[in-house]
């Protein structure tokens, strides 16, 4: 018999796929342009800020100038506050500012009655000048000296000047002649100073309290 050749099967070669991969898409880095937008827009709104910052400051100038005290002090305010980045401008508001508020105290001339002494005297209490204020009261009081509402003043300024016993002292006059400022002295801050005194608090208890202790 005829031997049979056995052909081997030759294994089928395997066709390579060329799979080509897709190159990654190249991202454009951004040119600038954004930011150069950015800050020319930002430029111009400073610029602006500075025009108007300008525009308010020449506004007070011209109100000082026109000796318009209370709109100037307006304007110039309005630039101090609204505008701390015009440095410059701040500095010179300032100085009009100071010109403004110095314009505007109210001007007491040397009174010449007992009525503008009192006047005097309270415009003086409020501006702080403790001192002038008692001079001008003191006046008063030696040719009033039964008036309650000058001895009150009296008191107020001394205990604003940390003298309690002359405070107290006018005080309690006060309330002998008024028995209403016992109330009013109760409630006033500007004795603040002496609350901690024995003598005002004994001055200062409530009517109904010192019935009760009696």
């Amino acid at each position: 018999m005829a031997k049979r050749t056995v052909r081997k099967k030759t294994p089928a070669k395997k066709t390579r796929q060329n799979k080509k991969t897709a190159a990654p898409k190249s991202v454009k880095a951004k040119t600038g342009i954004a930011s150069t937008r950015e800050i020319t827009v930002a430029t111009k709104e400073r610029k602006a800020r500075s025009k108007r910052a300008l525009m308010i400051y020449e506004a007070g100038v011209t109100g000082v100038q026109k000796r318009k005290f209370s709109i100037a002090a307006k304007a110039l305010k309005e630039v101090l506050d609204e505008y701390p980045e015009e440095r410059e401008l701040k500095e010179r508001a300032k100085l009009y500012l100071a010109v403004c508020e110095r314009e505007l105290k109210p001007l007491v001339s040397e009174p010449t009655s007992l009525d503008e002494r009192i006047y005097a005297a309270t415009v003086s209490l409020n501006s702080g000048a403790v001192k002038t204020a008692i001079e001008h009261l003191n006046a008063v009081a030696s040719e009033k000296p039964n008036d309650a509402n000058v001895h009150y003043m009296l008191a107020v300024a001394h205990a604003l000047s940390s003298d309690t016993d002359m405070s107290v002292a006018h005080l309690e006059r006060a309330i002998t002649l008024n028995p209403d400022n016992r109330l009013l002295a109760r409630q006033e801050p500007d004795f603040e100073n002496i609350h901690g005194d024995d003598r005002f608090r004994n001055l200062t208890v409530p009517e109904e309290d010192m019935d009760e202790s009696e």
